[in-house]
């Protein structure tokens, strides 16, 4: 956690997505970090705080109350990205300034004033993330592929949310589901939770999708496929048990319970094992809320 004198520079204090934090002293801290960086004109640093600030006023406005309060933050969040991928491009840093637009983009779609302008600024999020983990991989930064392949397996489902043409849909879900497999794999690697858990969440959101366009109960196929996932959010949730951010904790929870019940209702049919699913599932929801 931060330091009560306030005189730590970012690299000093852990990673803010994986900590628990006060978000409205996280906030500040970052912006005089990054006003301060900006002064001292270390480019790089500056970059990286901004960055940081950006993710800070995303998580915020998911906390706030009001609508008003959650449209300011995300605005902020756009324009403190949008601040980061112009820093980074003075510097040469393309992937980190994809990753930042792609930020931008994405947080702009959610503020669009309609499904069109909607659309538009996640497929351009969708975009530019798949080209930033192409230059991390090329980079050997795995860290850097697995984060930003789970952002694009977390845009190809609100892509897909927002679509009604059944072909594109099926497409948007196949690559999504292996993007997100993808992430979970590398964010396994590297012990990155944040990325693994916004991975299975994508992964298991896209499967659900998929399977209302398919008839799949007692379809083999489809419940072997449901075994490995759930089989893969178990090993999630020992995976972030450690990890210091309730976040990542919940939403490994939450799926896992989604798919202990959804696994015992539509593939179970002896009925004293299905109720062991379902009990199993409520379970790990409660958990999830705590």
């Amino acid at each position: 956690m931060m330091k009560k004198g306030g005189d730590e520079s970012p690299s000093e204090v852990e990673d803010v997505e994986e900590m628990e934090c006060d978000w409205t002293e996280m906030m500040e801290f970052y912006k005089q970090a990054a006003e301060s960086y900006s002064d001292m004109k270390d480019v790089k640093e500056a970059a990286g705080a901004y960055k940081k600030l950006g993710y800070v006023h995303a998580q915020f406005a998911e906390t706030v109350e009001t609508a008003a309060e959650n449209i300011e933050h995300t605005r902020n969040a756009i324009h403190v990205y949008r601040k980061a991928a112009t820093l980074y491009n003075e510097i040469g840093d393309k992937q980190e300034e994809l990753e930042c637009i792609g930020e931008a983009s994405l947080f702009n779609g959610f503020l669009a004033g309609s499904n069109v302008e909607s659309r538009k600024a996640f497929s351009k999020s969708h975009d530019h993330f798949i080209e930033s983990s192409e230059l991390y991989s090329k980079e050997n930064d795995r860290e850097g592929q697995a984060r930003t392949l789970s952002r694009a397996a977390m845009v190809s489902f609100y892509l897909v949310s927002q679509s009604s043409d059944k072909q594109e849909i099926e497409q948007l879900i196949q690559e999504g589901i292996t993007t997100a497999g993808e992430s979970w794999e590398l964010s396994k690697n590297v012990g990155n939770a944040q990325s693994l858990a916004e991975s299975l969440y994508a992964e298991s959101w896209l499967c659900w999708a998929h399977m209302v366009l398919a008839p799949f109960r007692w379809d083999e196929n489809w419940k072997e496929y449901n075994r490995k996932l759930l089989l893969k959010s178990e090993e999630s949730i020992e995976i972030t048990r450690d990890c210091d951010n309730p976040l990542f904790i919940g939403m490994a929870h939450l799926v896992t319970g989604l798919l202990y019940y959804f696994f015992g209702f539509h593939f179970i049919k002896d009925e004293r094992e299905q109720r062991v699913y379902t009990e199993k599932g409520f379970q790990l929801l409660e958990k999830a809320l705590v």
